[in-house]
């Protein structure tokens, strides 16, 4: 039902409100599995008992991030692993604070101890990239299309 009134509300460019509201939900329970095969399926299986359909995917959630920090060790060698680690914990901490508006780029201050620029954390950095874990994005230095990263 949703889906359908989607084309007419882009035509005239308005939604109805119960409309947004429902999709709001949607996007929500979205935020909540992540879009991980296994958690999608656990969480609509247990859709009737929200609570436990939530905590349930996130059980699912923290063993996968468990097991990735064993992979960081495995195939990293458990000295650059703690920087890896160090590295892919930060990044949503600072996505969370770029919600307040407080940040606009990664920052690598205060990341790793005496670490304080983006050649001493490259390795962790270039790691998480190449395991598909980690994306770098180019700040746009022109707002017409199409935009072109800097350098």
């Amino acid at each position: 039902m949703l889906l359908e009134l989607l084309p007419s509300a882009l035509k005239t460019g308005k939604l109805p409100e119960i409309v947004h509201i429902k999709l709001w939900e949607k996007l929500k329970e979205y935020f909540v599995t992540g879009g991980m095969p296994k958690v999608v399926s656990t969480y609509i299986s247990l859709f009737e008992d929200r609570a436990e359909a939530k905590r349930q995917a996130r059980d699912l959630q923290k063993g996968l991030i468990e097991s990735y920090f064993k992979d960081f060790a495995k195939h990293s060698g458990k000295a650059n692993a703690v920087h890896i680690v160090a590295v892919f914990e930060n990044v949503p901490m600072q996505l969370a604070k770029n919600l307040e508006g407080s940040v606009k780029r990664y920052r690598f201050k205060d990341v790793i101890l005496r670490k304080r620029s983006f050649a001493e954390l490259q390795g962790p950095i270039d790691w998480l990239v190449k395991a598909g874990l980690l994306f770098k994005v180019k700040y746009a230095t022109d707002q017409n299309f199409p935009c072109k990263p800097k350098a």
